[in-house]
Parts: structure tokens; C-alpha cells; sequence
């Protein structure tokens, strides 16, 4: 995977995945290859603001799933697709 932004204290970054296969997807929502110089990486000024950006990209697409990094890449939180998520109740 490309190499891992540096971030200060509050920033993260949010990457997202196909939720039924788990493969990384680029910012462009295609498939990450690893021999490509495609971003993976969603940067934010802080948790909150990644937490909208995916209530936004979730609307937009129920299968992609999303886990958030801190500065220390660190998992701070998955958020599974909400297409199974909703299937599972």
C-alpha cells in the first residue's frame, strides 16, 4: 500500500473497502492495486469530520465498508457496510 500520510495530533484518514470482499478501493472507488500510485487515503482535520464524510459516502454506496487511522496508524474504528450491517438485524 502506498506509503502512510503524516498526520498532526486530531488529523486521521479513512480508507475504504469493498464490503463483501474486503479488497482496498482508491479515492476514485476502484479497485487499489498495488503497483499503482493511486491514493488510498481520505485525510481529515479530525475524527468527526471523517464520521460525516462517511455518513455521506455510505448513502451513496450501502456495500463499501471504512476504517479510520490515527497519526500512528493506529485502528481507531471499522464501520462495517451498511448493507449488511442492515441485513443482520
Amino acid at each position: 500500500m502506498m506509503e502512510f500520510p503524516i498526520l498532526k495530533e486530531e488529523q486521521v484518514v479513512v480508507v475504504i473497502a469493498d464490503g463483501a470482499t474486503g479488497i482496498i478501493l482508491n479515492c476514485n472507488g476502484e479497485i487499489y492495486r498495488n503497483d499503482s500510485d493511486d491514493n488510498v487515503y481520505w485525510s481529515f482535520d479530525n475524527i468527526d469530520l471523517a464520521k460525516d464524510f462517511i455518513d455521506i459516502k455510505s448513502t451513496q454506496d450501502d456495500k463499501i465498508e471504512f476504517i479510520i487511522y490515527d497519526k500512528n496508524q493506529v485502528v481507531l474504528e471499522f464501520i462495517e457496510a451498511t448493507h449488511w450491517k442492515n441485513n443482520n438485524k
